[in-house]
């Protein structure tokens, strides 16, 4: 998974809404980080010039929030 985040990113999103149908809340949460993750690697291969809107407000809610896991 590591040489493409977005595929990464959709795998660990279809095991998260999986996990989320079964009422597994705690790995589903998991699965949401592992997917955030994937989706830093994706965006730190975009330029902050032509996506700063979407990096500013991911980066303000991993600040914050580290995902939900805090």
């Amino acid at each position: 998974m590591k040489k493409n985040p977005k595929s990464a990113r959709d795998i660990y999103r279809q095991i998260k809404l999986s996990l989320d149908k079964q009422a597994d809340y705690i790995n589903a949460n998991w699965f949401y980080s592992l997917e955030m993750k994937a989706y830093e690697k994706y965006l730190q291969s975009k330029s902050w010039k032509d996506n700063f809107q979407e990096k500013f407000i991911f980066t303000i809610h991993k600040s914050i929030s580290n995902f939900g896991q805090s």
